[in-house]
């Protein structure tokens, strides 16, 4: 019973494109913070206004390890990004897993 249920949310995550190895694990969760309000659920991701690092970018690697802020909600399995370096301002959609929290914290 287990197994299958495992191997349906295996199934759920491919089909909305999201890579079962970037999830965080339950000992990982429970770290994480929860808002006033929030149901007791675990907020993950970023919201509108985070700093992050773009990491592991494969088609644009001169943008790896720069600073960036998050500058609207989740969409289309990406976040909206701003990156301002060198003078360059560049506005660019960024998987989850591309990113990391600038102050180290989880995702």
């Amino acid at each position: 019973e287990a197994a299958v249920a495992l191997l349906e949310a295996d199934t759920f995550l491919a089909a909305v494109g999201i890579n079962a190895s970037s999830l965080l694990t339950i000992k990982e969760v429970a770290g994480a913070e929860v808002p006033e309000g929030g149901g007791g659920r675990a907020v993950l991701g970023f919201g509108v206004g985070d700093e992050a690092v773009i990491t592991d970018l494969v088609k644009a690697p001169g943008w790896n390890g720069l600073r960036c802020t998050v500058v609207g909600p989740f969409s289309g399995g990406r976040y909206p990004v701003c990156l301002r370096h060198a003078g360059v301002v560049k506005n660019m959609r960024v998987r989850l897993e591309n990113l990391v929290r600038a102050d180290g914290g989880l995702r």
